[in-house]
């Protein structure tokens, strides 16, 4: 079996995911807003209809997704996707940085930032980089600490963007299927980039101007 379900009841609380948000806005230290996140932004991120095959998903699941799209004054932005029922929760993110030494900083705060929100639920991050060989790329298992396996966390850097995948309740061993998950977003996150960027940069200069 290459997905695996893990009991709900021995999820990690999905606060992580609201704390992690809350660090890293206090250490980016800038100003920022959400405006909306256009079709083709949303096609960048993992979702759970790119999974749908491997969960099963209530009705209403529609309903329980939320996409945000954060600007800063610095031009970086973010792009996020979030999902969580009874069984399941997904968050996907793809940070983007204009300044390589900027990107170097947010890759490795937020690495330590999801270790340290794991370690005080008692899970820890184990390595398997062999479920997508890409470079810059790693595919974590979550295991709790009797190496129950009960998630994974997915972190590709990709020119100055940092992608992330965080998969709760269900688990994937099978690189096939990460390829099958990951491929089509890496081509798509290389496309939008510039994209995306000079949209950034007119916005926040409208709003610096206005101040």
């Amino acid at each position: 079996m290459t997905t695996h379900k893990h009991s709900s009841d021995a999820r990690p609380s999905g606060k992580v995911s609201l704390v992690l948000a809350a660090l890293l806005t206090a250490v980016a230290g800038i100003a920022c807003m959400n405006v909306r996140m256009t079709a083709p932004e949303k096609e960048v991120l993992v979702t759970v209809r790119d999974i749908a095959d491997y969960v099963d998903l209530p009705g209403d699941y529609t309903n329980r997704e939320r996409y945000t799209k954060t600007l800063y004054t610095d031009t970086t932005f973010s792009l996020e996707y979030e999902y969580s029922d009874d069984d399941l929760s997904l968050t996907s993110e793809c940070d983007v940085e204009q300044r390589s030494s900027d990107f170097l900083i947010s890759k490795t705060v937020k690495e330590k930032l999801f270790a340290a929100a794991y370690r005080s639920q008692g899970l820890a991050m184990v390595p398997r980089r062999d479920l997508y060989r890409m470079t810059n790329a790693v595919i974590y298992e979550i295991r709790k600490s009797n190496d129950a396996v009960v998630g994974n966390y997915a972190v590709i850097c990709v020119d100055r963007k940092i992608y992330t995948v965080q998969l709760i309740g269900v688990y994937i061993t099978d690189p096939d299927i990460w390829r099958e998950i990951l491929d089509p977003k890496m081509k798509r996150i290389t496309g939008i980039n510039t994209v995306i960027y000079r949209t950034v940069e007119r916005i926040v200069t409208n709003v610096i101007r206005e101040k």
